[in-house]
């Protein structure tokens, strides 16, 4: 199915590539062909993906959640993510929502925050 067959370089020395027989494409190309199935096996997952097999107490327990009070409203971090809120009643709500349903908030919140759909 291979044949060796030797292409010279640009200084005249000759190299050799394996080229699958019959067939007169450049040998990226063959590379590309051939490990194209494996390359889409390792691409990265989405966040839903990692996460679609997980419990909600699953989820919930990937990210620490902090509040920081200010003189007008508070900050919540989730994880590395800092988000301001004008009251502390909408912080509390955002953060209840998210408790109850936290695979569908943070899916809306990673739209929101990293401009992903």
């Amino acid at each position: 199915m291979y044949e060796e067959r030797a292409i010279h370089g640009s200084y005249e020395q000759p190299q050799t590539e394996r080229a699958i027989v019959g067939r007169e494409e450049p040998i990226e190309n063959q590379l590309r062909e051939a490990l194209m199935p494996e390359l889409q096996a390792k691409r990265p997952m989405s966040y839903e993906e990692q996460i679609a097999d997980l419990t909600a107490q699953q989820v919930l327990q990937q990210h620490e959640i902090r509040i920081r009070f200010l003189d007008k409203g508070c900050i919540v971090s989730l994880g590395c993510k800092d988000v301001a809120f004008g009251s502390p009643k909408v912080a509390l709500d955002a953060i209840v929502d998210y408790i109850n349903n936290p695979k569908e908030v943070s899916k809306n919140w990673r739209e929101v925050v990293f401009n992903m759909k």
